[in-house]
């Protein structure tokens, strides 16, 4: 008689930890950085034809995990300017606006 084994991937107990947010907006410095640790358990659950089963671990909670991105923010106080536009006689034909420069 030959056996069939399947298998269940079993996720448990995540914790999120130590999470590191970026400074407030407006900081002098545009670049940030976002992290946080992470552990969880995970387990191969294995089935036989038989109803028995053997559990396989591949992750326990004892094991940290971290996570890291950094990234840049745009520019929060753009400020823009109205510029006229005149024809070839001086007349004002319509607006233009443009970025003023950043402080």
């Amino acid at each position: 008689m030959q056996r069939r084994l399947h298998g269940t991937l079993s996720l448990d107990s995540i914790v999120v930890s130590n999470v590191q947010n970026p400074p407030p907006v407006g900081s002098v410095d545009p670049h940030y950085t976002f992290s946080f640790d992470y552990s969880f358990y995970a387990a191969l659950m294995l089935f036989d034809s038989s109803a028995s089963h053997h559990m396989l671990r591949l992750i326990g909670t004892d094991e940290t995990m971290s996570y890291m991105q950094q990234f840049t923010l745009p520019a929060q106080n753009i400020t823009y300017r109205r510029q006229p536009v005149y024809d070839n006689r001086g007349r004002t034909v319509g607006d233009d606006w443009y970025r003023m420069p950043g402080r």
